[in-house]
Formats: C-alpha cells, sequence, structure tokens
C-alpha cells in the first residue's frame, strides 16, 4: 500500500526499482575501476594509499604546466571528487 501512494501503480515501482538496481551496478562498476587505479598508483609510487598519493603529487604540479595541459583542472577535480 505505501509503496502505490508512493510511486503510484506497481509498474512504476518496478521501474524504481530497476533504476536502483541499475545504479548498483554503476556504483559496484566505479569501486571495482578505482581499486584497480589505487592498486596501479600503489605499484607505481610505492606507498599505501595510491590514489590518495597520486593526488598529492599532482597538488605539487606548477601553476604553470597545469596551464598546458588541456583540462588539467578538470581532471583533477574530478578525481578528487571520486575519491
Amino acid at each position: 500500500m505505501l509503496c502505490k501512494r508512493l510511486f503510484g501503480n506497481s509498474n512504476q515501482f518496478g521501474l524504481e526499482q530497476e533504476f536502483v538496481k541499475k545504479m548498483d551496478a554503476i556504483q559496484i562498476e566505479l569501486l571495482e575501476e578505482y581499486k584497480y587505479v589505487d592498486k596501479i598508483c600503489r605499484d607505481m609510487l610505492g606507498v599505501e594509499k595510491g590514489v590518495t598519493a597520486y593526488i598529492e603529487q599532482l597538488d605539487e604540479t606548477p601553476m604553470i604546466v597545469r596551464y598546458w595541459i588541456a583540462e588539467w583542472n578538470d581532471e583533477y577535480r574530478q578525481l578528487k571528487h571520486i575519491r
């Protein structure tokens, strides 16, 4: 009964459930990709926290270098947000 009040007919609730399943799958895939990148960073940098150490290196990138690399700031912000 509550589902019908929240989502209307039961078919709409089914669509909501399908959406949640897809979002869960996307989040799981993102987490798996993040762990893969983190492992690469850990191996390359020889540190415990791979992505965090990589971001710390990016923090030290001189402004002139950031300026010459297309979309550097956008990529940097997205990586920090995902972490």
